[in-house]
C-alpha cells in the first residue's frame, strides 16, 4: 500500500478511545494471539497504521489508562511504532507530549484545569467516601497510583459486581446533589470487557474560557484542549469508542464511531441523545459486513468510521485486494 494521504486534504486529529477499539481485549477473546508483533496477514492493524501515519492525520490516544498503561498497551498490541504527538491518559484528565522519543507531562494543561477545579465546590475526601456503606466485594476504590495521588482531578472505583453499576452510578449521582457538587462533577458508569470488572469514574466540570457557557469533562477536556492547541475546528476530530467513558465524547460535536462491539445499551442512549441534540448526522454505528471486513468491532469499526466519514477512500485503503486476519 502507498503512503496515504486524507481524502480532502485536510488535517484531521484522530482522537480514539483505546480499550475495545484500537485494543481487542473483549473477555473471551484470546488477549493477543500474536503478542509483540503484527502477523503478515493483519491487515485491520496494518491499514490502522497507514492511516494513523497518513499526511494530515495527528494520531491521538484518549484513554481511561494512565502514561505507563498506554506503552504497555501499544507495546502488547503491537502499536508501539505508532508516532503518537500527544495523548491524553486517565479519562482525559491529564495531556502528554512526545518530546524526543519520550512522554512529557504537560503541565500547561494540568494547571489549568486545577486552578478551575480549585474555585469549584470539587471535595475529592467527601467524593471518596461516597460509597462506603456497600461491602468491598462490590465496589472499592481503585488501586490505582495516578488516581490515588491526592493532585488527581479524577475519583474513581472498581465495580467488582457488573450488575451493581447502574445502582451505583445513581447513588453517587444522589449524593453529589446532597453535596452541592452538581456545578462541579459528572459521574459516569463502564464495563471493561477484558477484566470482566465495572468502574465508576467522577470527574470535574470544565470550561474554556472562549466557550464559557458549554461545560465540558473527562475525554472531552483532553480532546479540546489538543484541538484548540493545532487550530482545528471541530469538523476535523474523530473519536471513535465503545463505553459509556466514551459517551460525551461521541456527543461532543465530533465526527464519532461507536464501534459495534458496544453494548446495546450504550448503542440506545447515544442514538436517543444524538436525536435530542440534532447531531445523528455525525455519528456511524458499523454493523455487519463492509468491504473486506466481516464486522464493525473494534479497530474493524474504526477504519470503517473513518472512511464513511470520509476522511479516507475506501477503494484507494484496498485497491490492493487484500483479506482480514481474523485469529478468532
Amino acid at each position: 500500500m502507498g503512503h496515504l494521504t486524507t481524502a480532502d486534504g485536510k488535517q484531521v486529529l484522530l482522537a480514539t478511545d483505546m480499550d475495545g477499539t484500537v485494543f481487542d481485549n473483549r473477555k473471551g477473546i484470546d488477549p493477543c494471539p500474536y503478542a509483540g508483533k503484527i502477523m503478515p496477514g493483519d491487515v485491520t492493524s496494518m491499514t490502522f497504521k497507514e492511516m494513523a501515519h497518513a499526511d494530515g492525520v495527528v494520531p491521538f490516544p484518549v484513554t481511561g489508562r494512565n502514561i505507563r498503561e498506554l506503552d504497555e498497551g501499544l507495546r502488547h498490541y503491537g502499536f508501539d511504532d505508532l508516532n503518537l504527538p500527544y495523548a491524553a491518559v486517565d479519562t482525559g484528565l491529564h495531556v502528554y507530549e512526545r518530546v524526543g522519543g519520550s512522554w512529557r507531562f504537560d503541565s500547561t494543561f494540568n494547571n489549568m484545569v486545577s486552578q478551575q477545579v480549585a474555585s469549584l465546590n470539587w471535595d475529592k475526601k467527601a467524593l471518596m467516601g461516597m460509597l462506603g456503606s456497600f461491602a468491598s466485594s462490590v465496589v472499592s476504590p481503585t488501586q490505582d497510583i495516578e488516581t490515588q495521588s491526592s493532585e488527581s482531578l479524577k475519583v474513581q472505583w472498581t465495580v467488582h459486581d457488573t450488575s451493581k453499576v447502574n445502582e451505583l452510578v445513581h447513588c453517587v449521582r444522589e449524593a453529589i446533589e446532597r453535596h452541592g457538587m452538581m456545578n462541579a462533577a459528572v459521574v459516569v458508569g463502564s464495563i471493561d470487557p477484558a477484566k470482566a470488572k465495572g468502574f465508576i469514574d467522577v470527574m470535574p466540570l470544565y470550561r474554556f474560557k472562549d466557550d464559557p457557557s458549554n461545560p465540558v469533562t473527562g475525554k472531552v477536556i483532553g480532546i479540546e484542549y489538543v484541538r484548540r492547541k493545532l487550530g482545528l475546528n471541530k469538523e476535523q476530530v474523530l473519536y471513535a469508542g465503545d463505553s459509556g467513558n466514551d459517551f460525551h465524547a461521541l456527543i461532543g460535536g465530533y465526527r464519532g464511531t461507536l464501534v459495534g462491539n458496544a453494548s446495546e445499551a450504550v448503542r440506545a442512549r447515544l442514538q436517543q441523545e444524538a436525536r435530542e441534540k440534532q447531531i445523528s448526522e455525525l455519528l456511524h454505528f458499523p454493523e455487519g459486513k463492509w468491504r473486506k471486513f466481516d464486522n464493525g468491532h473494534c479497530l474493524r469499526g474504526k477504519i470503517r468510521g473513518m472512511c464513511e466519514h470520509g476522511v479516507f477512500d475506501p477503494d484507494v485503503l484496498f485497491e490492493n485486494g487484500l483479506t482480514v486476519f481474523d485469529p478468532n
